[in-house]
Formats: structure tokens, sequence, C-alpha cells
């Protein structure tokens, strides 16, 4: 069912492959059999990274907004960065 739908959107288009040798810098690729089953998998792979992204942005806002300014007035700008 999601290999006719793109059909219909994207003709001609769809090789069936994912090139990950692109990203890696490599000649890997993954063979998709189904495109809906890629999809799910790519956004629960992001449904796990966002919380931690979340969670890093927090320590980044604390070091930042809280711990950066109090180092820099009891040491200095050179110092305290």
């Amino acid at each position: 069912m999601g290999t006719v739908l793109y059909f219909v959107l994207f003709p001609e288009q769809y090789s069936g492959i994912f090139n990950l040798g692109s990203l890696t810098g490599t000649e890997q690729v993954i063979h998709i059999a189904n495109p809906l089953q890629f999809c799910v998998i790519c956004v629960l792979a992001a449904a796990v990274c966002i919380p931690i992204q979340v969670l890093e942005l927090g320590e980044e806002i604390g070091w930042r907004e809280y711990l950066l300014p109090k180092q820099i007035a009891e040491y200095g700008a050179r110092k305290g960065t």
C-alpha cells in the first residue's frame, strides 16, 4: 500500500534503496521494501531522541543563563569562560 502511494505521488523517483553511504562516506545501502514502515521507524527513533535533546537544552540553558554570569562576575571574563 505504501509503495503504491509513493509511486502515485512521486512517479519514477522511488528506487527502494536508502543510500546510507552518502551519510557515512562508505558504499552502504539499505534496501527498503516498505516506505511506510521505514517512515514509522524514523518517527519512533525521533521520539526517542527528542526527550534527550530537551534534557541537553536544559543543561545548556543552566550553564549559559545561570552559572556562566556568576563565574564571570567572580573570576573575570577570561577565566570565567
